[in-house]
């Protein structure tokens, strides 16, 4: 409704202020000073281990995030912290996954620049432009969300948009 009645522009621009002020905040790192965990990392690592315990696949996504919000993480100094999150996810998925003929975890990474990413926000005033992919920079539509799952599900490479998504894993 609030799209229909004042158009998306003015949704991104709100969110868009919300999030700066709100990350400009933040600690630039994810761990607890003069650790290299944090409680967050700790309760997944339980949950990874949960998972292995009860033979269940955890699938993980890194959320995908409209360019506007990437652009918000490098214009307050997250962009490093980002990528050490990324990192740290990967390991504990790694560590989980061990001594398994079968990965407990597999995490997929769906944030970074791409066609969907960096669809077009209408111009202010545009009430009438409706954009596929996204409410506002931190709200993907129910569409993409399609497109993500059909990209971690596709059997044998069926049916996966190679294009978008990627399954991260250790080097």
């Amino acid at each position: 409704g609030i799209a229909r009645r004042e158009g998306y522009e003015i949704m991104f621009r709100q969110r868009d202020e919300e999030n700066a002020r709100a990350y400009a905040r933040r600690p630039k790192s994810i761990y607890r000073a003069g650790t290299a965990t944090s409680s967050q990392l700790d309760i997944l690592r339980s949950m990874i281990a949960v998972c292995r315990e009860q033979e269940i696949t955890l699938h993980m996504v890194i959320y995908h995030y409209h360019a506007h919000l990437l652009e918000t993480f490098h214009a307050v100094a997250l962009w490093p912290a980002f990528e050490e999150w990324k990192r740290a996810l990967t390991r504990l998925v790694d560590e989980g996954n061990r001594a398994r003929a079968t990965p407990v975890a597999k995490l997929w990474d769906f944030s970074g620049y791409n066609a969907y990413s960096t669809e077009q926000v209408p111009a202010p005033g545009d009430k009438k432009s409706a954009i596929h992919w996204y409410w506002e920079a931190g709200h993907f539509k129910q569409a993409l969300g399609e497109v993500m799952l059909q990209t971690m599900f596709a059997r044998d490479g069926r049916g996966a948009n190679i294009q978008f998504g990627v399954q991260l894993t250790p080097i």
